[in-house]
């Protein structure tokens, strides 16, 4: 099974309540309605590895939810309104007074369109997700987007499949703008899927041209849904 044409793309961070309660809303509530309503095929939830790349953010949201799904705006769909919770009385319980997530939390929500599935070893999603990602996000000039693309597909995946662990990886384009987009997203999104942490201490995209203008971030799998 490949992966979706589509992706949501949306970073988090509790603001009112807990990190449990957080992760308890999205693994219990969020990610099946997603699933379960059809606005999505799978659902995955996320942790920000401490420590790895960080030099490189722009902004702390410590949680990365990933919506794949055939929708090319799943949020502006009926699937979505009225299937999925708006509110959740975890927050209540937890003392909010809102019961929200954006009441709750700092979100950031991206669309993306996919351009390559590269997947040597035919993984697939069948399997599940894998138990970490590695998202590098860029933004080329105009003037180089023809040999970023290039170099995207010829030169950064294939030096991402020496690394111990490399599952496959995902290359998107930035699609039309979320109604909860906060920050200005990069225009291009790869993300490398892998078993081993030991991955993430490789320097061969570091070193490189677009590497030194890119945010990398490593991300461990917290809870999927859908597969």
């Amino acid at each position: 099974m490949a992966s979706s044409r589509y992706l949501v793309h949306v970073t988090s961070s509790p603001t009112t309540v807990p990190v449990a309660v957080w992760v308890k809303v999205h693994t219990e509530e969020h990610l099946p309605d997603l699933v379960n309503s059809k606005t999505c095929e799978r659902a995955d939830l996320y942790r920000e590895i401490s420590g790895a790349f960080s030099s490189r953010h722009v902004e702390p949201k410590s949680f990365l939810a990933l919506y794949h799904t055939t929708f090319q705006e799943p949020l502006n769909t009926s699937n979505y309104t009225q299937g999925v919770r708006p509110t959740s009385d975890l927050f209540k319980q937890a003392g909010s007074t809102d019961n929200t997530m954006r009441g709750n939390g700092h979100l950031d929500a991206r669309n993306y369109t996919m351009v390559r599935d590269y997947d040597p070893s035919e993984l697939g999603v069948s399997k599940g997700a894998t138990p970490y990602v590695l998202v590098v996000e860029t933004d080329p000039p105009d003037a180089e987007a023809d040999s970023f693309e290039e170099w995207v597909l010829k030169e950064h995946i294939l030096a991402f499949t020496k690394l111990e662990g490399y599952g496959r990886s995902v290359f998107y384009r930035l699609g039309d703008r979320a109604l909860l987009t906060k920050t200005l997203p990069g225009k291009s999104l790869v993300i490398h899927h892998v078993t081993s942490m030991n991955a993430f201490d490789s320097r061969i995209f570091e070193s490189s041209y677009h590497g030194k203008r890119s945010i990398v971030r490593s991300w461990q799998l917290i809870h999927a849904e859908g597969y």
